[in-house]
C-alpha cells in the first residue's frame, strides 16, 4: 500500500498509520509519543490492524496485542471494534 493516514488529535498532535507493502504497519500514537508496530488484512469493507504494544517499560515492555477494525468509507476509516 505505502501510503500514510493522519488524524488530528489535537492542536500539533496527530496520530498516523503508516502502511508498508509488505503487510506491516507503523502506528504513530502522538499523545503517549510511541510508534507500535503491527500487521494488517482487510475482509471486504474492512480494514483490520493486529498491534505488537511493547511500548510500557513500567510493566518490563510485557507485549501486548490488540486487533482493531475499522470500517473503510470513501476516503475515511471509522474504528468499529478493538479487542484485546
Amino acid at each position: 500500500m505505502n501510503t500514510v493516514w493522519v488524524a488530528k488529535v489535537g492542536p500539533g498532535c496527530n496520530d498516523s498509520l503508516k502502511f508498508q507493502k509488505n503487510g506491516g504497519v507503523k502506528i504513530y500514537e502522538c499523545e503517549a509519543g510511541v510508534t507500535i508496530h503491527g500487521s494488517y488484512t482487510f475482509s471486504k469493507d474492512t480494514l483490520i490492524i493486529t498491534e505488537k504494544d511493547d511500548s510500557h517499560p513500567e510493566d518490563n515492555s510485557k507485549i501486548m496485542y490488540f486487533r482493531v477494525k475499522y470500517a473503510i468509507r470513501k476516503n475515511y476509516l471509522y474504528p468499529i471494534k478493538a479487542v484485546s
